[in-house]
């Protein structure tokens, strides 16, 4: 989310200008949630937090921001991997078997900052703060990803790109799938992932539930992402 600077000496110095992924989002449905759900839902966005930022070190410097109670928001210093954390973020959230059906949208935005605060990226201002935050807000409830950058030419493939990658999460993701797309986002083998999984299962299991989430597809589009032109 995008706040004004009040003056304090509390923002890092050296980010303005930066360019960098934003990635606002919140949890779908989190309205109609038992009240006993709810603490299992905040440990579960924290957990999958962390297991973003752990994997990607120091591309996503700081920690998950969760507030408003199922809204969040992370920084990647490293744009060309926004959509990756994004989708790895909400793989690890749909993943839950503990509460029925749980998703998570958001809206990414890469663009300049103008600063980042010490204790909470929510706190950051600039463009791309901006750009996530409102962009989730006007995003069509029948839409769960957006993508969004300074350059108005050159993102709105990227914005069709992320719908149809929705469109297949939605349609075809079990929480099955979905655990098993986080262990591939992470670049874990499929044996990795059975070994990995409670009890572990067959590899070839593993390879079943990605053929069933079009893993493939979702990773070929995600290269094309990492690698294009102009990608910081």
């Amino acid at each position: 989310m995008d706040t004004d600077t009040d003056g304090h000496d509390d923002t890092r110095g050296g980010s303005a200008g930066l360019i960098c992924g934003v990635i606002t989002g919140d949890i779908v449905g989190s309205s109609a949630l038992r009240a006993d759900d709810r603490p299992r839902l905040l440990d579960l966005m924290k957990s999958a937090g962390n297991e973003v930022q752990g994997h990607f070190g120091d591309s996503i410097p700081y920690p998950v921001d969760i507030f408003s109670g199922d809204s969040w928001q992370f920084l990647v210093r490293k744009p060309a991997l926004t959509l990756r954390a994004a989708l790895l973020y909400r793989a690890l959230i749909r993943a839950d078997e503990t509460i029925d059906r749980l998703d998570t949208r958001f809206m990414v935005a890469v663009g300049p900052i103008d600063s980042l605060a010490m204790e909470r990226v929510s706190e950051g201002n600039g463009w791309a703060f901006r750009a996530s935050g409102r962009g989730l807000s006007a995003l069509d409830r029948s839409v769960r990803m957006g993508f969004r950058g300074e350059d108005a030419g050159t993102w709105p493939p990227w914005d069709a790109v992320s719908r149809l990658i929705d469109a297949i999460v939605v349609r075809q993701w079990t929480p099955a799938r979905a655990r098993a797309v986080a262990g591939a986002l992470c670049d874990r083998t499929q044996a990795e992932i059975a070994s990995r999984w409670h009890p572990p299962i067959r590899q070839a299991s593993v390879s079943i539930h990605l053929r069933g989430a079009a893993w493939h597809a979702i990773e070929h589009a995600l290269r094309c992402f990492e690698a294009s032109p102009g990608q910081p």
